[in-house]
C-alpha cells in the first residue's frame, strides 16, 4: 500500500471520507473499537476535533450476496458475474490545525493484517502531498453538510515538518517502529496513561 488517499493495493482501499456516509462509517467504527471494546465513554469520542478534521477511511472489498432472482433469462450469466461490497474495517483521524493524528482505529475482526500500518503511512504522505495548503483541506475533500460547523482558519500556524499523537500507553512501541518519538512525560487522558509522540516528516 502506497499510502495514497483512494489507491487500491494489496486487497484494501485508503481514501479521505468525503461523504456523510463515508464520515459516519468512520465514527462507527471509533465508537464500536473506543466505546464498546475498549469501555470508553461515547461523549468523549465524538468531539470538537471532528469538525475540523480529514478522517481516513479504510475498506476491504467482499462478495456481495449471491442473487436469488430465478426469473433470469441468462441465468449461466448471472452465476458468472461476481460484484463486491466496499466494507469499512478501519480508520484514522487527522486534524491540519494542529498538526495531530489520532482515532486509529481497526475493528477487531480485521486486525493483524497491517491496515493499521496502511492508515497511518496514508495519512502522512497525504501531508507531505498537500504541505504548505493543509488549511484547506478540510473543505477540499469533506462534505459541505460535515465542514460549515468546522472549518480551519487559513491564518493558523502549526508545526508543518512534523505530526503529533497522543498514544497509549500498551501501543508506545508500535508507533516507534512508525518513525514517532516520545515527548514529555506520561499524561492521564480519559482516565487512561497516554504518552505524546512526534514525527518529523521532512
Amino acid at each position: 500500500m502506497s499510502g495514497s488517499a483512494g489507491e487500491q493495493e494489496g486487497g484494501y482501499t485508503i481514501k479521505v471520507a468525503q461523504t456523510t456516509e463515508e464520515v459516519q462509517a468512520c465514527y462507527d467504527i471509533r465508537v464500536e473499537v473506543f466505546v464498546v471494546e475498549q469501555g470508553y465513554q461515547l461523549e468523549d469520542e465524538i468531539d470538537e476535533y471532528d469538525s475540523q478534521s480529514l478522517q481516513f477511511l479504510l475498506t476491504i472489498p467482499t462478495p456481495s450476496p449471491t442473487s436469488t432472482d430465478t426469473s433470469s433469462l441468462l441465468p449461466q450469466l448471472a452465476q458468472s458475474e461476481h460484484s463486491t461490497t466496499a466494507v469499512p474495517v478501519g480508520t484514522v483521524r487527522y486534524t491540519p490545525s494542529i498538526g495531530k493524528i489520532s482515532r486509529l482505529a481497526v475493528l477487531k475482526s480485521s486486525r493483524g493484517k497491517r491496515y493499521s500500518v496502511g492508515l497511518m503511512r496514508a495519512a502522512e504522505e497525504y501531508v507531505r502531498k498537500h504541505r504548505g495548503r493543509v488549511e484547506d483541506s478540510k473543505k477540499e475533500h469533506v462534505g459541505d453538510d460535515l465542514s460549515a460547523a468546522g472549518e480551519v482558519e487559513s491564518s493558523t500556524k502549526v508545526d508543518r515538518d512534523r505530526l503529533y499523537l497522543h498514544a497509549q500507553i500498551y501501543v508506545v512501541p508500535y508507533y516507534l517502529k512508525l518513525g514517532y518519538g516520545p515527548e514529555g512525560d506520561v499524561f492521564d487522558e480519559c482516565g487512561e496513561p497516554h504518552q505524546k509522540m512526534v514525527k518529523y516528516l521532512y
